[in-house]
């Protein structure tokens, strides 16, 4: 068994960076930039037991923070927390200090319009990586069949095909989870893979989560997978718990350094997620990728962080709970400077993808990208 070496490994992640830069037609990823991270909805681990995931309601998990553009002037965070009154004794700035509850109740709080406004009017921008833990874990459905040279038609459409089946599934999550504790996925044993497609298409054929037309293209994709004699990336050691559907976060932040890989990252300190990144082959052979813990209650800057990357996580985890109907009919009934904050945190977000798309990272289903993108749109 040949062992890569460390060119092959450096080489090999060159090239997915590469790859992901072209594809996506992504900007000034090589520009030297200081990116703040703090996190939200970081389970550590989901998986699912008797039927139901081990944490509750699964919400979206949001890495990122404050970005600043070579050249930057550190924000003056002593002018923000005098317009958000905040008391003095208060050390460590939490999303709590400005307000509880789901999206439209933060947006609508008195303390969101100093922040944002704040925000907006010292030019700070945003990056953030967007993670449904959920979709993440079905894609991998759609990943194993396209290496398969009877899908080679379908390459292209991959997208496509992962949110339709993701929506499918999800409209029916009972039954899903159901299926995935049965069958240990996502350690699909081979010969169970017709047995589990067969399951798949019946939940599949319940929905009416997409357009007809689309539900008969994913159904035809569907039983065409039952010609499958294994599942590439649905076949892995068993994780010693059944259902695992995401066991590590620390992946997800290697990515951001190594697409920013010449920028400077600054992370809130977390143990588990300190001692990935150390110990990390990928990373030991980036030596340029500069990266550093800090404690947030010493760095202003991940406070900066917690309430923009808080107020996000809140955002895309309703997304995925409400109908776009449903939330533009809340959103109407919030107070108007609630309307405004939403038209600020859009121009915040609008100004920060205009320098480089890269900055906003989605790993989620088309349709929760449609409603981002309409509710958004809904009070401009």
């Amino acid at each position: 068994m040949n062992i890569p070496s460390i060119d092959d490994i450096r080489g090999y992640n060159l090239w997915l960076r590469d790859s992901e830069i072209s594809t996506h037609k992504l900007k000034n990823t090589d520009e030297k930039f200081l990116l703040v991270y703090d996190e939200t909805n970081n389970a550590r681990k989901i998986y699912v037991d008797n039927g139901k995931f081990n944490v509750g309601d699964v919400g979206d998990f949001v890495l990122g923070g404050l970005a600043l553009p070579p050249g930057y002037m550190e924000p003056p965070i002593s002018e923000l927390r005098t317009r958000m009154r905040l008391d003095a004794g208060i050390k460590d700035i939490k999303l709590r200090h400005i307000g509880k509850g789901r999206f439209l109740d933060l947006i609508d709080a008195k303390k969101m319009a100093p922040f944002l406004d704040w925000f907006l009017e010292n030019e700070l921008l945003i990056h953030f990586s967007h993670i449904d833990p959920f979709y993440w874990a079905l894609a991998d459905i759609v990943d194993s069949l396209l290496t398969f040279s009877f899908f080679e038609e379908c390459i292209g459409y991959q997208y496509i095909l992962k949110s339709d089946l993701f929506e499918s599934l999800n409209q029916n999550q009972a039954q899903c989870l159901d299926i995935i504790e049965r069958y240990n996925f996502p350690d699909i044993r081979d010969e169970d893979i017709p047995s589990f497609f067969a399951e798949i298409i019946m939940l599949v054929e319940m929905s009416n989560a997409i357009l007809p037309d689309r539900l008969d293209a994913l159904l035809v994709f569907l039983n065409e997978a039952m010609r499958v004699e294994s599942l590439p990336f649905l076949s892995f050691e068993d994780p010693g718990v059944r259902g695992m559907l995401m066991d590590k976060f620390g992946a997800f932040y290697r990515h951001r350094l190594v697409l920013f890989k010449n920028s400077v990252h600054v992370l809130d300190e977390e143990l588990e997620v300190k001692a990935f990144l150390e110990n990390d082959i990928i990373l030991s052979v980036f030596p340029e990728i500069d990266f550093k813990f800090v404690k947030s209650d010493d760095d202003s800057r991940v406070q900066i962080s917690d309430l923009i990357i808080g107020l996000l996580g809140k955002l895309f985890t309703d997304l995925g709970r409400f109908s776009l109907e449903e939330i533009v009919k809340q959103a109407a009934a919030i107070s108007a400077q609630g309307k405004t904050n939403l038209v600020t945190l859009d121009k915040i977000i609008s100004r920060s993808e205009s320098l480089t798309q890269a900055f906003h990272h989605h790993v989620c289903s088309g349709y929760k990208r449609n409603k981002f993108e309409k509710l958004l749109l809904e009070f401009k």
